[in-house]
């Protein structure tokens, strides 16, 4: 049953580590940039070790969590996550523009767009998409109306599904139309 339990919080910390390495390597792997973000992630790390730690000396019951994250953890947990994809996705999206203004500089077309541009506006709007769904974590934790469980379960199948979906985009080298455009 813990390990059922935990499940939600290794698809965070998977998503993050994810969404950092595609932000690192559109920055040529320029460390310097990723510290921050990275300390976030080891602190996600550290504080979901301390929830299954206090959970497990039967300090924190399952009845006092929601989506594992009814604990003062689990909210550290949520807000380091938000903070590492707001950092990623920021990173992105000024790489998307440095490269707009690059191909404009050099063909001069306005309405041009590379795939490299569609490739990148799909990682900004997942990434943005992907910040709301922790918002969404976070605002549905007062609550225990029916609803707010079913999405949950949902939100916690969606973080699950993120990390493998941006892998396979790139590994694929799709744009946001093609993805659109597949039957």
């Amino acid at each position: 049953m813990m390990g059922v339990a935990y499940l939600p919080l290794i698809n965070f910390i998977l998503s993050d580590a994810i969404v950092l390495w595609r932000a690192w390597l559109l920055w040529d792997r320029r460390a310097v940039l990723f510290i921050l973000p990275f300390l976030f992630l080891v602190c996600t790390v550290v504080a979901t070790i301390l929830d299954v730690i206090l959970a497990t000396d039967g300090f924190i019951t399952h009845s006092m969590r929601k989506l594992n994250t009814g604990t003062a953890f689990g909210l550290v947990l949520l807000g380091l996550s938000i903070g590492t994809n707001l950092w990623a996705t920021s990173f992105m999206f000024i790489r998307a523009w440095q490269h707009r203004r690059f191909l404009r500089s050099v063909f001069d077309k306005e309405n041009a767009k590379s795939k490299a541009e569609k490739t990148l506006a799909f990682l900004i709007e997942s990434g943005m998409i992907y910040i709301c769904i922790l918002v969404a974590v976070i605002t549905t934790q007062t609550s225990s109306m029916v609803w707010v469980e079913v999405l949950n379960r949902i939100i916690v199948q969606l973080v699950g599904i993120y990390p493998m979906a941006i892998i396979v985009v790139i590994t694929m080298r799709l744009s946001a139309t093609d993805i659109l455009s597949l039957p």
